[in-house]
């Protein structure tokens, strides 16, 4: 095995260093011929072993990868809103239920998200729609925000306002008690 390296080794050595003799002369036409066979009034020309040429530079089309990058233009929507509950509207409900539902156009793209906020607390959902469950009574402020992968706002809604009622038992006696 140790032979066959250095028989390769050595041919290769060889192979790249044999070096043809290149004659020119000018034939009966008087065209300039070039061969490895001498010929009658040939002469011998100096070819260097390995020549080297150096290149130039050239301005590339290629965009870099640091520089003069256009970022991606992000998505945008034409109308997002809360549709429900509209502002200033009262709902009944005993349970403290409230369900929200919102416009989008177009339709919520694939991983951007929604955060609904109730009185400024806010719930991330991947829906244009929501229901609350206990929510307390009184005056209640609602916005939503779309945001992308990347956690950046990409449009918000206006702020809805709403009242929820919630009957009690105090309610109910102050009623029977008017009678």
């Amino acid at each position: 095995m140790r032979l066959l390296g250095q028989v390769i080794i050595l041919s290769l050595i060889v192979t790249f260093n044999v070096q043809a003799a290149v004659y020119r002369w000018v034939d009966d036409n008087g065209v300039v011929v070039y061969s490895d066979k001498p010929q009658k009034g040939a002469e011998i020309v100096d070819i260097p072993v390995f020549p080297v040429y150096k290149s130039h530079a050239r301005k590339s089309n290629h965009v870099s990868s640091t520089r003069n990058v256009q970022p991606a233009k992000e998505f945008t929507y034409t109308d997002f809103k809360i549709t429900s509950p509209a502002n200033d509207t009262t709902i009944r409900s005993n349970p403290g239920i409230v369900s929200v539902s919102m416009q989008v156009t177009p339709r919520l793209q694939s991983g951007h998200k929604i955060i609904l906020a109730l009185d400024g607390k806010g719930t991330r959902i991947s829906s244009p729609r929501y229901t609350y469950k206990g929510v307390d009574r009184g005056t209640h402020k609602l916005s939503a925000k779309i945001i992308n992968s990347d956690g950046n706002i990409v449009k918000s809604s206006g702020t809805v306002a709403f009242h929820l009622f919630r009957q009690s038992v105090l309610q109910r006696r102050f009623k029977t008690q008017a009678k």
